[in-house]
């Protein structure tokens, strides 16, 4: 039988002993929470700067995003998975997943409302739902 696997809370945990400041966010299926999702994901992935024609900078960004959410939600075989974001397309309104088991899934471009809706189903094990983590490294 396989293993449960890690929940939101441990995955936090795990975070903020190594170093990080993690706040995890269960959204719910609302505008409000759509929108803030949105705002959480330029802001990682641009440094909350506005576009330009310059080249990125070398600079480690200041939040990263993982997200839990369920495969089968957005076409893929399996259940609950944990996948960092890369990147946000605004022209395409998608996000660029990695993946944590890149042997058998490459990454990929998963459509914004796609990625938000497949964090809302309830999970039977835990009885919650997916959602994401803002990581941020501590100030020292």
């Amino acid at each position: 039988m396989k293993g449960l696997g890690t929940t939101l809370e441990e995955f936090v945990y795990l975070a903020e002993c190594n170093g990080a400041v993690a706040t995890l966010v269960r959204p719910d299926d609302s505008l409000v929470q759509f929108e803030k999702f949105v705002q959480s994901l330029e802001r990682a992935c641009t440094g909350d700067e506005q576009p330009s024609d310059q080249n990125c900078n070398d600079e480690m960004p200041r939040e990263l995003i993982a997200i839990s959410y369920w495969t089968e939600a957005v076409g893929q075989f399996g259940g609950g998975h944990y996948s960092p974001v890369a990147a946000l397309d605004r022209q395409t309104n998608s996000v660029l997943m990695l993946d944590t088991t890149r042997y058998k899934c490459v990454p990929h471009w998963i459509p914004v409302e796609l990625i938000f809706q497949s964090m809302l189903p309830i999970d039977i094990v835990t009885g919650a739902s997916g959602g994401y983590i803002v990581l941020e490294a501590k100030d020292e």
